[in-house]
This record gives C-alpha cells, sequence and structure tokens, in this order.
C-alpha cells in the first residue's frame, strides 16, 4: 500500500481502482512560494518603473550627473534583485509543468477512479474538454452555455459505480442538470438504498438529493466564510444554481437558528440523515432541536 507517484506510505487516499495516491502528487503546487515571488517582482518593477531623477528647473537645462547616477545605480540594484526571482519563478512553474508530464497518464487514472469529485482543478479541466467536445452546448437541450455556467453530470453516479472517465460525463445547462438529479431517486434507472452500507457508498452529493427527495432532515457539517466549521441540521427545500458561474447553493431550513438559509455546497464537509442519534444531536452546534 504505496502512493503510485512516490511510494510513500503515509497519508494516502484510497482510489476506487483500490491504488493509493497523496494529494500533493496530483498536482505539485507551489501555489504559495509563487505568490511570494510574484510580490517580489511586482515590487522591484515599481522601483525600476517609477525611479526617476528628482532634477530642478536649472538641473532640466543643464543637466545633473550626480543625480543621474544616484538614479541608474537605484535601478542597477532592483535590476540586480529582481534577475534571481524571476529565474526562481520560472524554475517553479518548469517543475510543475514537468510533474503533469512526466505522471500524465498515472494523474489522468487517479482522476477518473477518484473516490468522490476530484479536486477543482481537475474537475475544471474535465469540464474544458468536455465544453469543447460539446462545442459549448448543453448535451440534453441544446442551449448554448455562457461562460462557466455549464455543470459536468455523472450519466452513471458514482455511488453505482461510475468513475470521473470522460465518457461517463456530461455538460449540462442548469435546467438540465436539475431535472437529471430530480430522478435521481425516483426515476426509472434510480439509485436504490436497501442498508447502511449502501448509505455509505452515496456521495455527498447524492446523500443530500436524497433528503430532498424524501424531504427529511439531513445533518451537516459546514465551514462558513472564516473556515469555522459547525455542525447543524437541515431541511432542504431546493438546489439553486449560480447565474453565470457554477457553484451549487442549498436552500434549506435551518434548525441551528430556526430560519431559511442558504448554504454554498462546496462548503458542506459531510452530510448524514443516518446521524439522527442523542450523540449526533448533542455534537451538533446548537441548545434545541425541533423533533416534529
Amino acid at each position: 500500500m504505496a502512493c503510485v507517484i512516490c511510494r510513500k506510505k503515509k497519508e494516502l487516499i484510497e482510489l476506487r481502482n483500490k491504488t493509493f495516491i497523496h494529494i500533493g502528487c496530483l498536482k505539485l503546487d507551489h501555489s504559495e512560494a509563487k505568490f511570494d515571488l510574484r510580490e517580489k517582482i511586482y515590487e522591484q518593477e515599481n522601483i525600476i518603473k517609477n525611479t526617476k531623477p528628482n532634477l530642478s528647473f536649472l538641473d532640466k537645462i543643464f543637466g545633473n550627473k550626480k543625480e543621474e547616477e544616484r538614479v541608474k545605480a537605484i535601478i542597477k540594484r532592483a535590476e540586480t534583485k529582481l534577475s534571481p526571482v524571476v529565474a526562481e519563478l520560472q524554475k517553479l512553474n518548469e517543475e510543475e509543468r514537468n510533474h503533469e508530464e512526466t505522471h500524465r497518464e498515472t494523474i489522468d487514472e487517479c482522476v477518473k477512479y477518484w473516490p468522490d469529485y476530484p479536486p477543482h482543478y481537475f474537475w475544471q479541466k474535465l469540464k474544458d474538454i468536455k465544453s469543447s467536445r460539446q462545442r459549448g452546448s448543453c448535451k440534453d437541450c441544446g442551449k448554448k452555455l455562457r461562460g462557466d455556467s455549464g455543470h459536468l453530470h455523472h450519466k452513471k453516479p458514482l455511488s453505482m459505480g461510475g468513475t470521473n472517465d470522460l465518457r461517463n460525463l456530461v455538460l449540462l445547462c442548469n435546467q438540465c442538470h436539475q431535472a437529471r438529479h430530480t430522478h435521481l431517486f425516483n426515476g426509472k434507472n434510480k439509485i436504490v438504498i436497501k442498508s447502511e452500507k449502501d448509505y455509505k457508498s452515496l456521495t455527498l452529493n447524492e446523500r443530500l438529493r436524497l433528503a430532498l427527495s424524501k424531504n427529511s432532515k439531513i445533518l451537516i457539517s459546514y465551514l462558513d466564510s472564516s473556515d469555522h466549521e459547525s455542525k447543524r441540521w437541515i431541511k432542504i427545500k431546493e438546489f439553486t444554481y449560480e447565474s453565470g458561474g457554477s457553484r451549487v447553493w442549498i436552500r434549506s431550513h435551518c434548525y441551528l437558528r430556526d430560519e431559511e438559509r442558504t448554504f454554498r455546497l462546496d462548503r458542506i464537509i459531510s452530510a448524514s440523515e443516518r446521524g439522527s442519534t442523542k450523540k449526533a444531536i448533542e455534537a451538533a452546534d446548537y441548545v434545541t432541536f425541533d423533533e416534529s
């Protein structure tokens, strides 16, 4: 049991094909280091661009060699500092490209068998490929999709053995995507939940859709805009889609504050109807709970 790329054995993610990988090996990410380098580049480029000789009226006529030399020295120092920073940024970019090219087949296989939706970078790549193949149109109704407004949909759900293979994905408009999910648990090819094992096999999105189809409460762990995690019972009313964007929102009744709330789907960490025990209720961040 080792990572398929680096062969190390700790902190592994198990894929659907029974192989393992580190999230950091899936995509070499130097974004923090590159951000710091870009800040340094911006600082030095500003010095080069904005450093001008401080000349009096007479200096402008007759010149001021001392002042001009001072400015040249400042610009030269900035250029000397800039050069290695630019080289380091190029090096990091090259490392990321080389990693992706060297392990392309392995990475594609990992994304295909990812246990849930793959990390955003790879999901977006799949979406871009599908958009190109479908000529920017919804697969079901043919409507032209503006910008990044389309939604990728698994033809065969992950919980029923589907994968993130491009052949199992279609790009849909908001309305058609909602329509396909409406039949997830009550259509001809509906997912049938007969046991705890069946329920555990559902993805987070499918658990939320199931709760909506049954009009039942579900316990979620949610990260707010400050990355504070809280648990709360909700009853989902509908899924809504960001106009012109790709985010999904859930309009619900929240029992934490006993009011209607809207939650971002990508900020929900976990969800379970099967957590409706006294322990789970006490673990949630509220004092009272309406059992009605």
